[in-house]
């Protein structure tokens, strides 16, 4: 299994309280993919995975707070890609809990392809528009 990717300058969407948050996803990813690497027991695991859904869940309140406090035309779409993101990760904790080994390297994989894709291309689509609002 590869390491989960590290944020880099480049994926910064001009939003500080954003750009925090998107590191952080970063280093749970990082946090989830050395322990199922390095083969943690379940208990870990769940702690890792609990965090992962908790912040996530914290993070997309937060965009799109700042969505609609400014108006993004887009957020009515990025608001559906974060609830069917959410309900993923939140059945694979729920599987992880009733047993299923496998749901974390599942949820590692999941949020790898979300930081991939989502915060690194969708998220992106939204530095523009925020900036000529003056939100920094």
């Amino acid at each position: 299994m590869a390491e989960a990717a590290n944020w880099i300058p480049e994926y910064s969407v001009g939003v500080a309280e954003l750009d925090v948050q998107h590191q952080r996803l970063f280093r749970i990813a990082q946090e989830l993919s050395h322990a199922v690497k390095h083969g943690h027991g379940p208990e870990r695991l769940g702690a890792i995975l609990s965090k992962a859904v908790t912040y996530t869940i914290e993070h997309f309140a937060t965009e799109e707070e700042l969505m609609l406090r400014y108006g993004y035309p887009e957020a009515f779409g990025h608001r559906l890609e974060h609830n069917r993101f959410t309900m993923k990760i939140a059945h694979l904790q729920r599987e992880h809990e009733s047993g299923k080994l496998e749901a974390a390297e599942e949820l590692l994989e999941a949020m790898e392809q979300w930081l991939k894709e989502h915060v690194t291309k969708r998220d992106r689509e939204y530095v523009n528009y925020f900036r000529s609002k003056g939100v920094k």
